[in-house]
């Protein structure tokens, strides 16, 4: 990943940033770890520096990671909000957002916690505003335009090498963090180097999703990086046996791994989304979520019964502004695997018309539809298929 902009500093400004990250460190002690307030100084020095702000960045970087940190831990409900809180938000926060902040401070005498930010800040607060506030007898001498920013978490559960990871390739593009979990951890590097390569951040860990330990485990780790607000589960579990082939075991695997695992991710995270009211909760399922074809009587009980859980969630949650919904893909999509077993089964030609088979990244951007629609008009179930597939 590039430098941080405090990874330019001399000996002398660098000691003075430590000494205003430990004294976070004490501020913060038992609700956020040493690694956590480092990164967030850091963090808010490269949204200073992105930001046209090329002057004191340690000094404002420490008080704009402390807004952070203190608006995160009261999020997270590690910390109570004992007083109202007001953001004001402009364009280059350097005009009204800044004189309406100022003036509920003064008018609010400590009563009320006031915020400003700016989706482009400018580099400096504007001379007249700053002369117009000292008129009123409001003191803008600290103030400084800060960056918007929206840090929120998502958690992609089965984040493989194709549709797993489009997913979080696509939500990191668009500035969410991203937890990913599979089976084999140390199978997500490419991924994570790809992601931090484009300037994204990803956490990446090993995750048998069957466990419910560890399926709390990651999505609490990911809410206390920051608010959890998307739940993605991508198990697949895959498998064609014939009914007299097909043993208790794989019954019993293949249902742990596409129902019962997604039954756990979607609790658990409900658990975390429902004490602040909104969240999202998505499912991947499969033409086998709504017909049982020859030799799938175990993938297709499983992706069964992980729709019902959908639905019942659904209906339950939607009413608490939580967003469950479940993505049918109609198709093969587009990997390796699915390549070989076209060919297998359906010969040299199988692989003539490219519009039969889905691409990954296609599967991440309806997913990326689902997020963004208005509770007003919020999918339950949403099929999608190439548009040369029969159905």
């Amino acid at each position: 990943m590039e430098a941080s902009a405090l990874d330019v500093l001399d000996p002398a400004t660098r000691r003075h940033v430590e000494l205003a990250a430990e004294a976070l460190q004490e501020e913060f002690a038992g609700t956020f770890s040493r690694e956590t307030i480092a990164r967030y100084i850091a963090e808010s020095a490269d949204r200073l520096s992105e930001s046209r702000i090329n002057v004191f960045v340690p000094v404002l970087a420490h008080r704009f990671a402390r807004e952070r940190l203190l608006a995160l831990a009261q999020a997270e409900g590690s910390i109570v909000k004992e007083q109202p809180e007001v953001l004001f938000v402009c364009v280059h926060n350097a005009g009204r957002s800044q004189m309406a902040a100022g003036l509920l401070k003064l008018r609010s005498d400590g009563r009320v916690n006031v915020r400003s930010a700016g989706s482009l800040p400018a580099d400096q607060i504007n001379p007249a505003v700053i002369e117009a506030m000292e008129e009123v007898g409001v003191d803008m001498g600290e103030a400084f335009p800060k960056p918007l920013t929206d840090e929120v978490d998502v958690a992609v559960i089965g984040a493989g090498d194709f549709i797993g990871g489009e997913i979080a390739k696509r939500f990191a593009s668009e500035g969410f963090t991203i937890f990913a979990g599979r089976r084999n951890g140390a199978k997500l590097e490419p991924l994570v180097k790809e992601i931090e390569a484009a300037g994204g951040e990803i956490h990446a860990r090993s995750l048998d999703a069957r466990k419910e330990e560890e399926i709390a485990a990651f999505l609490h780790e990911a809410d206390k990086q920051a608010p959890l607000e998307v739940c993605i589960f991508n198990i697949g579990a895959n498998v064609n046996f014939p009914i007299l082939e097909t043993t208790e075991r794989v019954f019993r695997k293949v249902w742990e791994m596409a129902c019962y695992s997604g039954f756990l991710a979607g609790r658990e995270a409900a658990r975390l989304m429902l004490p602040r009211g909104k969240g999202n909760i998505f499912f991947t399922g499969a033409t086998a979520s709504l017909r049982g074809g020859s030799g799938y009587a175990a993938f297709a009980s499983a992706k069964f019964g992980l729709r019902a859980v959908a639905q019942a969630m659904a209906r339950e949650l939607g009413p608490k502004n939580i967003h469950v919904a479940h993505l049918i893909i109609d198709a093969g999509v587009d990997t390796e695997w699915v390549r070989q077993r076209r060919l297998e089964a359906l010969g040299p030609g199988a692989l003539d018309n490219p519009d039969l088979l889905m691409p990954p990244a296609s599967v991440a951007a309806s997913y990326w539809q689902l997020y963004q629609q208005p509770k007003s008009a919020w999918t339950f179930e949403l099929e999608i298929r190439p548009f040369g597939e029969k159905w």
